[in-house]
């Protein structure tokens, strides 16, 4: 397994763990709720020994194989990383609903790009039941977002990705709400 640091600077620290019974004792013992919440992340063994305040990390990649069986949040059944190329392939703006009456219920594909303080873009692609609501439940859900203690995603090619959300600049959703809240500013984005 390799460990992949993002960090702040937009450089990227790789850590090698080729024992496999040690890398899954790293990644079981990986407490999702507090992983940007401590001070530090220590890495290292008899020969060296590498420290990192948590403030420092953008985005942590596991790359493995397999995925850890970790639940997805705010009710999704999958969420992928994806290129911008199979985004473009994928989405298809003629084919979104947007009466609200006809969402409901209903198994929906959405893609989130992350935009982080490094300057990478990460785009997600979420496999969700979407449920009624209303516009001020997606203020809350974006708040939530950016409030919440990881963001994590299967990685492509193996692995999982975990975010860390005070490191977001801007987050993107396609296709938007079918309503935005009140409060809300009525502008579409200029893409250069």
């Amino acid at each position: 397994m390799e460990i992949h640091f993002h960090l702040t600077d937009g450089t990227i620290a790789k850590f090698d763990q080729p024992d496999p019974i040690k890398a899954l004792h790293i990644v079981s013992h990986i407490q999702l709720n507090k992983i940007f919440q401590q001070n530090t992340f220590l890495l290292g063994t008899d020969v060296s020994a590498t420290a990192y305040p948590c403030s420092a990390v953008v985005r942590i990649d596991f790359l493995t194989e397999s995925y850890p069986d970790w639940p997805f949040s705010y009710g999704a059944s999958d969420v992928m990383e994806v290129t911008q190329e199979e985004f473009k392939e994928r989405y298809d703006p003629t084919e979104v609903i947007r009466d609200p009456l006809l969402l409901f219920n209903r198994r929906m594909v959405t893609y989130a790009e992350f935009e982080m303080v490094n300057g990478e873009r990460l785009m997600l692609e979420i496999h969700t039941l979407i449920e009624p609501a209303t516009p001020m439940d997606m203020g809350r859900f974006i708040h939530q977002i950016f409030a919440s203690p990881v963001i994590h995603a299967r990685r492509r090619g193996g692995g999982v990705i975990l975010l860390n959300p005070g490191h977001i600049v801007n987050l993107t959703f396609v296709p938007g709400p079918p309503e935005m809240p009140a409060y809300a500013w009525a502008a579409q984005r200029i893409v250069s």
